[in-house]
Order: structure tokens, then sequence, then C-alpha cells
């Protein structure tokens, strides 16, 4: 029990470790965005958008266009990413779902 409990809280701290790695991004895409490998985006504010962080792009309110997608480069207006799908203008840009995707993977 001692090394379930312990495992269990382990893995919380990695879970809270890994969603807090960058901060906090919740944001909009204010333009269109088309589909493809090396798509620059200009969200409406880039705080806390790094290379090596993931996004959910798009998917909010009960839309079901959502996708990660992996930041690869940024300026300081822009990132660059691979996109699958194109998205309409004001597609939400967050990052909140990374520590609940990360935490259920784990089953904590």
């Amino acid at each position: 029990m001692k090394k379930i409990l312990a495992f269990s809280l382990f893995a919380m701290l990695i879970c809270l470790g890994i969603g807090f790695a960058y901060g906090p991004v919740n944001t909009r895409v204010p333009a269109s965005i088309s589909a493809g490998t090396d798509v620059v985006i200009t969200p409406a504010d880039m705080t806390n958008i790094a290379p090596g962080e993931s996004l959910l792009l798009g998917g909010q309110g009960g839309n079901h266009d959502g996708e990660f997608v992996y930041v690869s480069a940024t300026t300081t207006t822009t990132f660059t990413a691979t996109v699958a799908h194109p998205h309409n203008q004001n597609a939400g840009l967050t990052n909140d779902t990374k520590i609940i995707s990360h935490c259920w993977m784990w089953g904590t």
C-alpha cells in the first residue's frame, strides 16, 4: 500500500511539474490558419509560448476541430508548428488541458 501511495504521489508531482513547465497559455489566433508543416502562427498574445510547448489549437466552445500542435520555433510575435487541419479565425490556443491529460495518462 505504501509503494502504491508513494508512486501515486510521485506521478502527481510529475504531472504538476510538466503542467507548469512553461506557464499558462490562454489566447486566440485572430487570423485563419491553413494546414501544413512549419506554419507560422501569430497569436494575440505570445506569453509563455516557447519551443517544445504542446498547445491545443481550436476545440474550445464545444467545437470538435481541436488538435495539439508542437511549438518548434518562436519569435517575439509568432511561433512555428505543424498543423494537421485548417482553423477558422479566432481559434483558441491553450495549454490548460496539459495537466489533465498527463495526470489521466499516469492514472492519478
